[in-house]
């Protein structure tokens, strides 16, 4: 089964550098609205979405954080109401604050991500 991205609206978190980039530039290519969205590096975001659009793409700019409910929530409003359309694809490459792995953790890791003895 193939998906067509073309005239769908994208939002890849993450979507200003590295894989995030790529993803966000190559859905464009296909033809779809891309809406990257950063959490501090604008000019890396808006680099891309320049990028984008010098190819022929549709990208803008969303700021926001992933690391909450609420903020996620904000975000997507927030896109929605630059684009006047829902979402329709979502790629979640965005990541949050790093910690060391540790069995120290208040939760259950689950067991593809715990450290592995060597």
């Amino acid at each position: 089964m193939t998906h067509n991205p073309n005239g769908k609206i994208a939002l890849v978190t993450g979507g200003s550098r590295g894989i995030g980039r790529h993803i966000s530039a190559t859905l464009a290519d296909s033809g779809a609205t891309v809406i990257v969205n950063y959490a501090n590096n604008q000019e890396a975001a808006q680099q891309t979405v320049d990028f984008i659009l010098s190819t022929g793409g549709k990208a803008l700019l969303v700021k926001g954080g992933v690391t909450d409910e609420e903020s996620v929530k904000h975000l997507v409003k927030q896109s929605e109401e630059k684009v006047g359309e829902n979402i329709s694809i979502l790629i979640n490459n965005a990541t949050g604050p790093q910690i060391e792995l540790s069995d120290d953790l208040p939760y259950p890791m689950p067991p593809s991500t715990k450290p592995i003895e060597m």
